[in-house]
């Protein structure tokens, strides 16, 4: 099974007009020969990752703001510093080549999911959940579609969030802050969507309640029984941890056919 990974942004692509990505080359050669020559040998890409990214990651949001590069370039927008720092994190250490490292965590990704670790979303529970709701969502239009996309946005932050707690109240939703908790950080949100890509059911409020127009269904249930996608890796910044969604199809165990779709939120230090 091969796994697709997202494209780099735009801004992580165009490294002559991204300051941030030169701010970065700066760090990493910094640093290359001040961690390379403590500890006596070059970084290897798997024992030193975590700790490479760590020390990246300190010196390029704390130091950045007294760089030359920082004050002559103009102030990027927020989707090109995650574009770059997902760039940064793929190039790991310096020597390597991106498209080098990339292939390596698509490979590491590829064998996560091998692992078994996201099948527990195969749960019976989980299946009977989303062929009822396919059942009772058949005769959904777009307009239909909307009007609850529309309606679930409206409720966060709202007193009363009916339409949420629907799905978020749920046994499987339940049954899916277990999992979570039980993987010890491995994973930071698990959602469940039905084949318009509407949440079944879900650990947590998810900014929307579809998901159909959204790479994380688009790239799984239509796709196929076998299909997973892989995001962008992004930085979380009220957990200071980087994540990456790895989205997959729900099949019917009976029929072999898609039924849905689910998204996994994993800590990308765990996988690489």
């Amino acid at each position: 099974m091969t796994v697709p990974i997202a494209a780099p942004s735009r801004s992580a692509r165009g490294f002559p007009a991204n300051a941030y990505f030169f701010a970065a080359i700066n760090t990493i050669l910094k640093h290359f020969v001040q961690i390379g020559g403590t500890r006596g040998a070059v970084l290897s890409p798997r024992s030193n990752r975590r700790h490479w990214m760590q020390t990246l990651t300190l010196d390029f949001f704390h130091r950045t703001a007294a760089d030359d590069v920082r004050r002559t370039a103009p102030s990027p927008r927020p989707r090109s510093r995650r574009g770059t720092l997902a760039l940064v994190l793929g190039l790991g250490i310096a020597g390597f080549a991106v498209g080098a490292v990339q292939a390596d965590d698509a490979a590491a990704i590829e064998a996560f999911v091998a692992s078994g670790a996201l099948d527990f979303i195969d749960d019976a529970a989980v299946i009977d959940a989303v062929r009822a709701q396919n059942a009772a969502n058949a005769a959904l239009t777009q307009a239909d579609i909307d009007t609850l996309d529309a309606t679930w946005r409206a409720e966060i932050g709202a007193a009363e969030t009916p339409t949420i707690d629907t799905v978020v109240g749920s046994a499987v939703s339940t049954y899916l802050r277990a999992q979570i908790e039980a993987g010890a950080g491995l994973f930071t949100e698990v959602f469940v969507m039905d084949s318009h890509g509407l949440n079944v059911a879900s650990a947590s409020v998810t900014s929307d309640y579809w998901q159909g127009d959204e790479t994380k269904f688009s790239e799984t249930f239509p796709k196929g029984p076998d299909a997973v996608h892989v995001g962008e890796i992004e930085r979380d910044e009220s957990t200071m941890t980087y994540q990456v969604q790895i989205s997959r199809t729900l099949t019917d165990p009976d029929s072999g056919e898609p039924i849905g779709a689910a998204t996994f939120g994993v800590d990308a230090e765990a996988l690489f």
